[in-house]
């Protein structure tokens, strides 16, 4: 029997209980995000960390603590996000929310000269690891000590760049729809409970993340056939059991 499977780490230490998580990852949105939501029996433990009751181990998350998400069916393991807290709530039940490494690009800053440059050597200068840059050349690009977050506004504004971060911590700014980051396929009545408009919500498998192609079949309807550009997956995971939300966009 295949059973739905979670495993939460804040700060290197395992969160022990949970009452549900919601990951968000879009290549419209430069940073990915998840809301961590504690049972109502779990309070703030005296450093201001959160504990449980009964004798549990306290698990501390403090602002900018390290988070890790992996979320399984079965043994089918998959990494939902890695990033940091950037706020606990005081409220009950207990929410953590968490920035993906778009997170580390507001204290960060960098000075850049304006002369021309490749756009991975761009983001390089901004102490980010590239997954993968447009091959475009920038001609006075200043930055003068300016964050590295408003860089990366600027990059998307200026060149209608999608700029956002993979699980890995690594910076992606390609032309929209030009990256692919694998496939998915999806079949309606099998692995898709519905579809409404741009979108279908499905079971926690098939795995799905922004950037990937989209092969969905319609045995009853064969012209609603198509392949799609994955732009985004919100990602519910709780005593309800587990939920995608796949947005899809038409491939360009």
């Amino acid at each position: 029997m295949f059973v739905l499977q979670s495993k939460i780490r804040i700060g290197g230490a395992p969160l022990p209980r949970i009452a549900s998580v919601e990951v968000f990852r879009s290549v419209r949105s430069l940073g990915a995000y998840a809301l961590i939501t504690v049972p109502s029996s779990s309070v703030f433990a005296p450093q201001g960390g959160v504990g449980a009751l009964r004798g549990e181990a306290v698990t501390p998350a403090a602002v900018g603590d390290a988070v890790e998400i992996e979320l399984a069916y079965g043994t089918s393991w998959r990494t939902e996000f890695r990033g940091y807290v950037r706020s606990v709530s005081s409220a009950r039940p207990l929410e953590i929310v968490c920035e993906d490494a778009y997170y580390l690009t507001r204290e960060r800053r960098v000075s850049l000269t304006g002369g021309p440059a490749k756009l991975g050597d761009v983001l390089g200068d901004c102490g980010l690891e590239v997954g993968e840059a447009a091959d475009r050349e920038l001609h006075n690009f200043v930055a003068d000590e300016e964050p590295v977050i408003r860089v990366l506004e600027r990059l998307r504004a200026d060149f209608g760049l999608d700029v956002f971060f993979d699980t890995a911590g690594k910076v992606y700014a390609v032309e929209p729809g030009a990256y692919r980051a694998g496939e998915v396929r999806y079949e309606m009545g099998r692995n898709v409970l519905c579809r409404d408009g741009g979108g279908l919500t499905t079971f926690l498998e098939p795995y799905a993340a922004p950037c990937m192609e989209a092969e969905v079949r319609d045995p009853v309807y064969p012209a609603r056939d198509g392949r799609y550009y994955v732009t985004g997956v919100r990602t519910v995971f709780g005593r309800g059991g587990a939920r995608r939300t796949v947005s899809l966009s038409e491939i360009l």
